[in-house]
């Protein structure tokens, strides 16, 4: 139990590590968001989408490049002096072109290198038709290619005008064969073509892994707007019900202010009609206090005395009522105008 739980432990480690390694490496070789930029400027989604595909082609391009390079290299020495293929120094050069294309996407410059290898990639293919014969089978597939890179890459425009020039040189080439004006190699089409199935299913793989990476950014892509559009229709959502509960508390707050207002006003009627009432006996008290004291004879200056006090006290208290009543009309009037 021991052993085993060692050796887990360990193929588990190794799994990590080796994890560890293939996303720094992909860090380092593609993901567009570590890429040193030219400016400031935040890149578009679309621009990021094209890097991130280049940046894939350029990689495993250049890894295959590398792997034939090596290939060459070991033919060069085993076959020498007899070695009759592509010199390996020159190959090596096109490796490090590609890997300087590479090392220039990373760099925020992927327009150019996207351009750059498209060119390369052309003049390669129109090589091809223009040595060998138009019916190249390997230049053909290329071209479908290069049409599908330049839409891919950089842009559907581009892509047409890369159809459009390859269409004509495609036709003026093969003219110019035809016509006997060019004179093409064709002693391919008399060997052994046992090496072209390989040639094509290294062209259909590029094919596959440039519109397999295309349709899975503009997936991711759809997948990111549908969940920002769900994420706003949850925000809207939520902002119309707050807007909701909120002229519904200002609608009830309204009510209650007019309600209390109401009230106001009925209270001041109310009292206004009370404080009427009260003043009309209080006048009638005061007239007959007053006929009263002059009825008094002069010689009982005690119930004189009493009775001026409380005629001074009822017309004190007819101000005073009269005061709070009109007080209580003039409130009214304005609050009834501010409703």
């Amino acid at each position: 139990m021991n052993n085993r739980h060692r050796e887990h432990i360990f193929i588990e480690s190794i799994m990590i590590r080796l994890w560890t390694y293939i996303r720094h490496a992909y860090d380092i070789f593609i993901n567009p968001n570590t890429s040193e930029r030219r400016s400031e400027r935040k890149p578009s989604e679309d621009d990021t989408r094209r890097e991130f595909v280049l940046n894939y082609i350029l990689t495993g391009l250049t890894t295959l490049l590398i792997l034939l390079d090596a290939f060459i290299f070991v033919r060069t020495i085993t076959l020498w002096p007899i070695y009759q293929g592509i010199p390996f120094p020159i190959f090596t050069l096109i490796v490090i072109f590609f890997l300087f294309l590479l090392i220039l996407s990373r760099k925020g410059y992927f327009r150019i290198s996207a351009y750059s290898m498209i060119t390369v990639f052309f003049l390669g293919a129109t090589y091809g038709i223009y040595h060998w014969g138009f019916e190249l089978h390997t230049s053909v597939l290329s071209y479908v290619l290069i049409i599908i890179m330049s839409s891919i890459v950089v842009s559907n425009r581009f892509g047409l005008v890369i159809t459009l020039i390859i269409g004509a040189t495609s036709i003026a080439i093969s003219q110019l064969q035809i016509h006997g004006i060019i004179t093409p190699l064709l002693y391919w089409k008399y060997q052994n073509a046992a090496q072209q199935p390989f040639e094509f299913f290294i062209i259909y793989l590029f094919v596959m892994a440039a519109s397999w990476l295309s349709n899975h950014e503009t997936v991711k892509a759809l997948h990111r707007a549908r969940k920002s559009e769900k994420m706003l229709e949850e925000k809207n959502e939520s902002l119309e019900r707050t807007v909701e509960e909120r002229t519904r508390e200002l609608k009830q707050s309204q009510i209650e202010k007019l309600s209390q207002m109401y009230r106001f006003v009925e209270f001041g009627k109310l009292s206004s009609g009370i404080f009427h009432d009260l003043l009309n006996p209080l006048s009638v008290v005061s007239a007959n206090v007053e006929r009263l004291d002059s009825s008094i004879h002069p010689d009982i200056p005690e119930i004189k005395s009493d009775l001026t006090g409380a005629i001074k006290a009822s017309r004190r208290m007819e101000r005073f009522i009269d005061t709070i009543r009109k007080q209580i009309q003039t409130q009214d009037t304005k609050t009834t105008f501010l409703v």
